[in-house]
């Protein structure tokens, strides 16, 4: 098969050698492909190269919160219905109500208290949902000096809500008792129905925390300390909250564990401060130290002495 002379003016050839391959499964015996051939034997060219594409990115702020302001939604849909464009932070009067104003970060429904550490004995209670309320049930039923009558679990329960229902406006720690029940379940919920959900024991009122330990405290005038298990000492307890009453009659000492369980603990000893805790802590970090070096120097020694055996035989 003749092609096109090169430049030089000699005329080629393409010789193709009808070569026999093994037959496919029909039986047919195939010849290699001459345009397969020609395009393995093209030289390669190099495209020239380009520049990588460029990104740009739009940078988008979010609109600056003005004090005494409110921001709107997003987008704002006119009256026929078509999405307008964003609107800007709208100036809107806020009113005198503590309840209008801006609020700042997340409060404790308990002041902070001095980390205090002490040894005690875990009561453990019924994990039954109403655990808060069995503490309060055994504490008064271990009292002789409470005159509160034989109460029962269902019976403090009851009372705490009906207190928190009678004091919905009551002002502890700079909130009214309706805005705490906001922050404790985290949506809209009135103290009507907080109460009602809570004797009824519905959902997750059910279980007692922060506000039912204020009632009691408020009820039966009495102080109300929180603690939690200290890690890595057993049968030892870090304070967390107080709630206190003046005129106190007693401390009840409740346990926090799990999160959301309470079990009564019974203190003994006399209580660590804070600053107590520390020292005793860095003394026994030094302390481990110490050993630890001497240890390593121990093990130091015994190694030189065996090398020294091991050069010093015959």
């Amino acid at each position: 098969m003749a092609v096109a002379p090169r430049p030089g003016g000699k005329r080629t050839a393409l010789v193709i050698a009808r070569t026999a391959v093994a037959p496919r499964p029909g039986g047919k015996r195939t010849v290699p492909c001459l345009r397969r051939q020609a395009h393995r034997a093209m030289p390669a060219v190099a495209l020239p190269p380009t520049a990588p594409p460029t990104l740009t990115y739009r940078e988008e702020t979010p609109p600056r919160r003005v004090r005494g302001a409110a921001i709107t939604s997003g987008r704002r849909s006119s009256g026929d219905g078509v999405a307008g464009r964003r609107s800007s932070v709208e100036s809107q009067p806020r009113g005198k109500h503590p309840d209008a104003q801006l609020q700042g970060p997340r409060r404790n429904l308990s002041p902070d208290v001095e980390a205090v550490v002490r040894r005690g004995t875990l009561v453990a209670q019924t994990p039954d949902g109403s655990c808060l309320f069995n503490s309060f049930a055994y504490c008064e039923q271990q009292d002789a000096g409470w005159l509160f009558g034989a109460a029962t679990p269902a019976s403090i329960r009851r009372q705490c809500a009906e207190w928190l229902q009678e004091h919905g406006n009551y002002v502890h720690n700079g909130l009214r008792i309706a805005k705490w029940i906001e922050h404790e379940c985290g949506q809209q919920l009135s103290v009507k129905d907080y109460a009602l959900q809570m004797q009824r024991c519905r959902g997750r009122v059910c279980w007692g925390g922060a506000l039912e330990i204020l009632a009691y405290s408020r009820l039966r005038s009495v102080n109300v300390a929180v603690w939690i298990p200290t890690d890595g000492r057993p049968k030892h307890f870090t304070l967390t909250s107080r709630f206190e009453v003046t005129g106190a009659l007693t401390t009840v000492n409740l346990c926090r564990s799990q999160r959301m369980h309470y079990d009564v603990v019974e203190l003994v000893g006399e209580p660590v401060t804070g600053g107590q805790e520390r020292e005793r802590r860095s003394a026994a970090a030094a302390r481990k130290k110490e050993e630890e070096a001497q240890s390593q120097r121990l093990q130091v020694d015994a190694f030189m002495r065996s090398c020294c055996l091991v050069y010093a035989a015959p």
